[in-house]
């Protein structure tokens, strides 16, 4: 499992049909050191 934060999203200008309704969101993994 990744662990992240959301730090945001991704807006298209050219629509994808397998995308409609999806957001993609820009992440940034979290750092956990055992």
């Amino acid at each position: 499992m990744f662990v992240a934060r959301v730090t945001g999203s991704v807006v298209s200008t050219q629509k994808v049909a397998s995308m409609v309704g999806q957001k993609l969101l820009v992440v940034e993994p979290y750092r956990v050191d055992p």
